[in-house]
């Protein structure tokens, strides 16, 4: 009894000492996730904070940078080069006082470059000093060649050490330029906040630190990474923000040059550049003309300064000259001639003045009203002239129903010459004999046999051929090594650490040799009229081609094109090919419809090419290359596909005729910027594509047709 008298008193102090820093630990709780949000309160205190240090951010992006502190999840920011994606990650930690720690990515980047390294240059000398004094002890020799001394830590590690300051800034710049490999690790990196080192053990950050992972999207980065983190797509400001961004910038700019930048810039983003002006560029741009003492833009100041904008030589010898005079005409000359014409009379008049200069299409719209408001501050009347003088919307023409595929390869090869066909003279009363004794099988005579004349079952046996079909692209030599025996190159990390276990005495070289990577495929289908039977065929080709086990290629990312163009990538990689296929037609709506080859490629180029093509891609090409647009953009467009890609094969099913030329202005436009150019008409000329892919040299019928074409 005395003893269960005891118990209850010791509980009793124990639940009183309890009660009586609950207080406390309430408050160091509330303080605690104080803490965890950085200070920031509201979304409205993140924007203060980010604008104090010179960075104008929208309220989409401040919201997603506040959940990312307060919930503690990284940050992945996804956009075009040059539109403020690092900067984000320097002013977030100038605003918290913390610490910026940055791992600049690339291609061949592994864990123990990211990580950690050994100092090999130290521990070769302390080997050698070893040696010379004689008598040392080899555990302890080991023990002080891995110690902390003799390492280097590299950002992974640094982020996860103590600060005084707090938990660091990390910033992962450009993930996707590196492997898939180091993706993996980075999962287990951010989602323990913990690297192991063999020699020294786990080493735990002991505060996560604050992650932003930025890519400029030149590939797909894995979807397992995106859902560990918050995803904002970083994209080009519109005019009022990057006027704000750039007069934060660039304060010595006069008010007048800057809106003049800022307004050929936005203009400059709307013409088809193979890489557009970030943000990043206008400020070069605007420093390099305050350095030069330019205080108003012309044609000879724009072409000495291109450079500092635009950063291929395409796109500078496209805007060399009368361009450039002509975008400034555009922006300047006729608004100062409009506004002298109409006069200052009336606001109204005013406005739809300059809204006539400076707005060629209907998203811009939205942009000049915000400018305006800048210097009209009287938005009640504003809103009211609005109302009153709603402009009229002009139709879009909807696109006229294609002919059938036949008629219109016919309009387009032979220019609207109608040409009858032959007549078959009949024989009367003749009797055929016919040897059937060396006549093919009917698996051969289909292979030959021409798409578009397959019935429903020879469809259905070819579609079981093509699966069939392996293929095997010529592999790349990369960056990174692995281990080899007979390597060229010394792994010296490896070396040291078979010496250290020896006592430090090196008895044999580690050799390491470069690894091979496989390119991707990337596939351009036609799907108009005329190309509808070879596409679902090619389609099945390519189906296969992702599923295989083993594949020669990195990864197939397929597209479809006729009035627009449609990613089908995801549905490619489905299992069963009838639900692959039946989900990318639903999602293509242009099946069987017109032709718009250069626009189509225009736009891959524009938002697809360095996304998938950015591990040296093969390109196949899928179509008749019977186009209604202009020759002159379906060339441009096609030479700047040609030189983004490793290789390029154009697949023709035209070329089933003995008979074919390059006639048509879409297939001589298309011709000299294409590697190869094979038919694709039967499973036959599929199988020889399956050969020619493995063969970097093949030019298939190209040079043939090339002589042609210049004689």
């Amino acid at each position: 009894m005395p003893a269960a008298i005891a118990r209850r008193a010791r509980f009793a102090d124990r639940m009183a000492l309890t009660l009586g820093v609950m207080p406390g630990l309430m408050g160091a709780i509330t303080g605690m996730q104080g803490e965890s949000i950085m200070g920031f309160a509201t979304i409205d205190a993140v924007q203060e904070a980010l604008s104090a240090e010179d960075y104008i951010c929208g309220r989409g992006l401040a919201t997603v940078v506040f959940l990312s502190l307060k919930l503690g999840r990284p940050l992945f920011l996804e956009g075009e080069a040059g539109t403020g994606k690092t900067e984000i990650a320097k002013a977030i930690a100038a605003s918290l006082g913390r610490p910026l720690i940055r791992l600049q990515c690339y291609e061949g980047l592994d864990a123990a470059s990211a990580v950690y390294e050994w100092n090999f240059a130290a521990q070769m000398v302390a080997i050698r000093t070893a040696e010379a004094q004689g008598g040392a002890d080899r555990a302890a020799l080991k023990a002080e060649l891995f110690s902390p001394e003799y390492l280097i830590e590299r950002p992974l590690l640094r982020a996860m050490r103590p600060d005084p300051a707090g938990a660091p800034v990390l910033l992962i710049d450009e993930i996707d330029r590196t492997d898939e490999p180091f993706e993996a690790f980075l999962l287990e990196a951010l989602s323990d906040f913990q690297v192991t080192i063999p020699e020294l053990g786990t080493i735990k950050a002991p505060a996560p630190p604050i992650v932003i992972l930025t890519s400029n999207r030149t590939r797909e980065v894995h979807d397992a990474l995106k859902r560990r983190c918050l995803y904002h797509w970083v994209d080009y400001p519109d005019m009022a923000r990057e006027l704000a961004i750039l007069c934060a910038r660039v304060p010595d700019a006069s008010e007048t040059l800057s809106q003049a930048i800022v307004a050929f810039v936005q203009e400059l983003r709307g013409a088809d550049l193979f890489k557009r002006p970030g943000v990043a560029e206008t400020i070069d741009w605007a420093k390099c003309l305050l350095a030069l003492d330019v205080i108003a833009l012309s044609p000879e100041v724009i072409a000495d300064t291109l450079g500092a904008i635009l950063k291929y030589q395409d796109d500078i010898q496209r805007l060399e000259g009368s361009e450039a005079k002509r975008i400034l005409d555009k922006i300047a000359a006729d608004a100062i001639r409009a506004v002298a014409a109409t006069g200052f009379d009336q606001r109204a008049d005013f406005y739809f003045t300059l809204r006539a200069c400076f707005v060629s299409r209907p998203e811009h719209r939205a942009v000049f009203d915000q400018v305006f408001r800048l210097y009209w501050r009287d938005p009640r009347f504003l809103e009211h002239m609005m109302s009153l003088l709603t402009p009229q919307l002009r139709g879009v023409a909807e696109e006229r129903v294609a002919r059938a595929g036949e008629k219109r390869a016919a309009e387009a090869l032979l220019h609207g010459v109608a040409r009858d066909l032959p007549q078959m003279p009949e024989a009367e009363g003749s009797e055929i004999e016919i040897d059937a004794s060396l006549t093919m099988s009917a698996e051969e005579r289909l292979k030959t046999l021409d798409f578009e004349q397959m019935s429903v079952a020879e469809m259905a046996e070819a579609k079981r051929i093509l699966a069939q079909i392996k293929f095997s692209l010529p592999p790349l030599i990369s960056r990174r090594t692995q281990a080899a025996p007979l390597g060229r190159s010394v792994d010296w990390r490896k070396t040291m650490r078979m010496a250290a276990g020896q006592g430090g005495e090196v008895t044999r070289l580690a050799r390491k040799s470069k690894r091979i990577r496989w390119p991707a495929l990337v596939a351009l289908c036609d799907i108009s009229g005329s190309m509808s039977s070879y596409s679902r065929a090619v389609l099945h080709f390519l189906h296969a081609a992702a599923n295989q086990q083993g594949a020669g290629c990195a990864s197939v990312h397929g597209f479809t094109f006729g009035t627009r163009l449609t990613n089908i990538s995801r549905h490619l990689a489905a299992r069963d090919v009838d639900a692959a296929l039946a989900a990318a037609g639903a999602e293509a709506q242009d099946w069987d419809g017109g032709t718009r080859i250069g626009a189509c490629l225009a736009a891959f180029n524009r938002d697809w090419s360095r996304r998938v093509m950015g591990q040296g891609a093969v390109v196949l090409i899928i179509t008749d290359g019977l186009d209604r647009d202009a020759p002159e953009a379906l060339s441009a467009a096609m030479a700047r596909l040609h030189l983004s890609a490793r290789r390029v094969i154009w697949v023709n099913p035209l070329l089933r005729w003995d008979g074919f030329a390059p006639k048509a202005a879409g297939i001589r436009a298309m011709l000299p910027h294409v590697d190869s150019f094979r038919a694709g008409h039967n499973i036959a000329a599929l199988a020889g594509l399956a050969e020619a892919l493995s063969r970097p040299d093949d030019a298939g019928e190209k040079a043939r047709l090339m002589r042609m074409l210049m004689a």
